[in-house]
C-alpha cells in the first residue's frame, strides 16, 4: 500500500486479501453533498490471489461481472512480488487526464 501512497493515491486493506485504491483528487468538493453521492471518484480494488498453473500469488484486477448478482471477474494485474510494477499500472489507471481543450 505505501508504493500507492507515495504515488499520491490512498490506498485501504479489505478482507481476502484486497485492496481499495483511490484518486481522492478525482472526488467533487467536499461541500458538494449531491456531487459526492452521484460521483464517488476513480477507485479500482485489486486482489492478491495464487495464479492459475503454478500456484505462484499474482496480483489481480478486480472487475465487476456482468450482471449485478454476478461474481467479480479477476484479470491478472502480475506477480505479488513485483509492487513497483504494479503500483504504476494501479496509477495509470486511476490517473486524472487533462482536458485535449479541442
Amino acid at each position: 500500500m505505501t508504493a500507492l501512497t507515495r504515488r499520491g493515491l490512498s490506498a485501504r486493506a479489505l478482507r481476502g486479501g484486497v485492496v481499495r485504491a483511490e484518486n481522492r483528487t478525482a472526488l467533487p468538493a467536499e461541500g458538494n453533498r449531491m456531487g459526492r453521492a452521484l460521483h464517488p471518484g476513480l477507485r479500482q480494488e485489486v486482489v492478491c490471489r495464487p495464479a492459475d498453473g503454478d500456484g505462484s500469488l499474482w496480483w489481480h484486477w478486480v472487475w465487476s461481472g456482468p450482471t449485478r448478482d454476478a461474481p467479480d471477474e479477476l484479470e491478472p494485474l502480475g506477480p505479488a512480488g513485483e509492487l513497483t510494477a504494479a503500483a504504476d499500472k494501479i496509477t495509470a489507471v486511476l490517473a486524472l487526464r487533462p482536458e485535449d481543450g479541442s
